[in-house]
């Protein structure tokens, strides 16, 4: 019908404007469905195991960008693919799709690095040890906190307004009292590396895509 109809022109228009966020999005779609048709690798095999990497790195490494690709059903694809969709393309169009994937890359690079950080400090410091982690949320939140004069979050039908530098890090708290099963060590891993890009910026030591360190906004 002509509900369809307007959707399909919608989409088509979003992806000619934002083509490597599409990209990205379908990869990430292709990675689901492909483990799933194939019925292999186990989520265990692909999923970010500090000790398993920490043990062997020669042949774990590869989990940094494995478990970034991998999602446990599609209810957390759509949700991851609903918040990196606009994040990406506003970096996207504010500098570019090779520095839009160069971002992204890099925060599950840093992330995962911290990640491993983290885990082998959990022992010393009498913490549990983060559990295997799987999807890209935690670069989602690096892109969050990397974003720059962030607009403050009204929430609660304007009955509460977070601050826009602290909206991720509630995000990441209020996800985490929900839904314990998550995370927690993935998406705060991700939102230091988002900061510590974003401080970069501000510093002059980075590159800022925004020109004048403004522009951004968080969704």
């Amino acid at each position: 019908g002509a509900w369809v109809r307007a959707s399909c022109v919608s989409t088509s228009a979003w992806a000619r404007a934002a083509p490597t966020t599409t990209a990205v999005l379908v990869l990430l779609t292709a990675a689901h469905a492909g483990r799933l048709a194939a019925g292999r690798p186990s989520l265990a095999s692909l999923c970010l195991d500090g000790p398993a990497i920490l043990h062997d790195p020669y042949h774990q490494a590869y989990r940094l960008a494995s478990s970034a690709l991998t999602h446990a059903g599609w209810l957390h694809l759509g949700f991851n693919a609903a918040a990196l969709g606009p994040l990406l393309s506003r970096r996207e169009a504010a500098g570019g799709g090779a520095g839009a994937v160069g971002d992204l890359a890099g925060l599950v690079l840093a992330g995962g690095l911290l990640f491993l950080g983290a885990t082998a400090a959990a022992p010393g410091l009498g913490l549990p040890t983060p559990g295997c982690a799987v999807g890209i949320s935690g670069a989602i939140f690096g892109l969050m906190t990397a974003s720059p004069s962030p607009a403050p979050a009204v929430l609660a039908g304007g009955a509460l307004t977070v601050p826009g530098r602290a909206y991720p890090w509630a995000l990441i708290a209020a996800l985490q009292f929900l839904m314990p099963g998550l995370s927690a060590a993935g998406h705060v891993c991700g939102a230091l590396a988002g900061e510590a890009l974003g401080a970069g910026r501000r510093w002059g030591w980075l590159a800022d895509p925004w020109g004048d360190g403004g522009g951004g906004s968080l969704p």
